[in-house]
């Protein structure tokens, strides 16, 4: 069975607790979205769509603080 976390990529490797107010995350997930809001109004949650190594890409050009994915994407592709 997959893992069923979410995992927050930053920059800089900072915790979701340490991120900046008003801190811009992508993710394209509607449930992501939702909960980043709830543990944080201030966050902007910015949609972003691709393969993981688009939205990799897509969190420097975008200048986003973070991304947030499915773990078991990162473990099936072994970046974790």
């Amino acid at each position: 069975r997959e893992d069923i976390r979410d995992v927050l990529i930053s920059k800089d490797n900072i915790s979701f607790s340490k991120l900046r107010y008003g801190a811009k995350i992508g993710t394209s997930s509607i449930r992501r979205a939702a909960q980043l809001k709830l543990l944080r109004s201030d966050i902007e949650v910015v949609p972003i769509r691709g393969n993981v190594q688009t939205r990799l890409a897509k969190m420097e050009s975008e200048n986003l603080d973070g991304i947030i994915l499915a773990a078991a994407g990162i473990h099936r592709l072994k970046l974790d």
